[in-house]
């Protein structure tokens, strides 16, 4: 303890011995940051502080209930993004689909004339009821990527 105690002395010896004066404005700096430091405790126990720890909870309150909105938000919009992503693959099975019709009607010129043409009447029944859907929800689908 006696060693430890000797070597501040001596480090604060070479530190200041040449500017005294320093030293005494350094531990002036200490003392007004420790005073100011119980000042604001004090002030926190008493009565004041009751006010300010009141502001505290109000600023806390406010705090949360933003943070309870962004999360509705969030959420509200990962519900919006689930269900685009789910027409998005309806889209796609429904352009599968029209490309399978569409191989179907191609294939039909090796079917004989009398099954061809009910067969081709019924496909291209499908196809047109498939593609207006298809340019329907494509046109839908882009004003969505637009917002």
């Amino acid at each position: 303890m006696l060693s430890s105690n000797l070597c501040i002395c001596l480090c604060l010896q070479s530190t200041y011995d040449r500017c005294p004066f320093e030293l005494v404005r350094c531990i002036k700096h200490i003392l007004q940051s420790e005073q100011r430091l119980v000042q604001e405790a004090t002030n926190a126990s008493s009565g004041s502080g009751a006010q300010a720890m009141d502001t505290l909870s109000q600023r806390h309150q406010q705090i949360n209930q933003a943070f309870e909105e962004l999360r509705l938000a969030t959420q509200e919009t990962e519900n919006e993004l689930r269900k685009l992503q789910h027409n998005q693959e309806y889209f796609i099975i429904q352009y599968q689909e029209n490309l399978r019709i569409q191989a179907q009607l191609t294939s039909l010129s090796s079917v004989p004339a009398a099954e061809r043409t009910q067969r081709e009447a019924t496909l291209q029944s499908k196809r047109a009821t498939v593609e207006a859907w298809l340019a329907r929800e494509a046109s839908t689908l882009q004003k969505y990527r637009l917002v």
